[in-house]
């Protein structure tokens, strides 16, 4: 099942989501490093494809040419992605 790195959203259209597009449901880039079947955060340029020059900012939209999304089990939100709305709780209690 093809989601969004970012919520889990399926992705229900049958092409791959081209460079522009985003997550109807949380607004993330969904051409990006975090939700292609090559993305590997074991590899050092976690990245399996022997020829992609992969960005150093693995959730912002890319243009890769080898990009396709990865099918994965319908899951919550990535590490990243928590620790980034955590991080937003954390600072909205502190203000006026």
């Amino acid at each position: 099942m093809k989601t969004c790195h970012a919520c889990g959203a399926v992705w229900e259209e049958k092409h791959d989501p081209g460079r522009n597009e985003v997550c109807l449901r949380c607004g993330a880039d969904l051409h990006c490093c975090l939700n292609c079947r090559m993305y590997d955060p074991m590899k050092a340029r976690q990245c399996s494809s022997a020829t992609a020059d992969p960005p150093t900012d693995k959730v912002a939209a890319n243009s890769c040419d080898e990009f396709e999304m990865a099918n994965r089990k319908a899951a919550g939100p990535s590490p990243d992605n928590r620790k980034k709305v955590l991080e937003e709780k954390w600072k909205g209690l502190f203000k006026d």
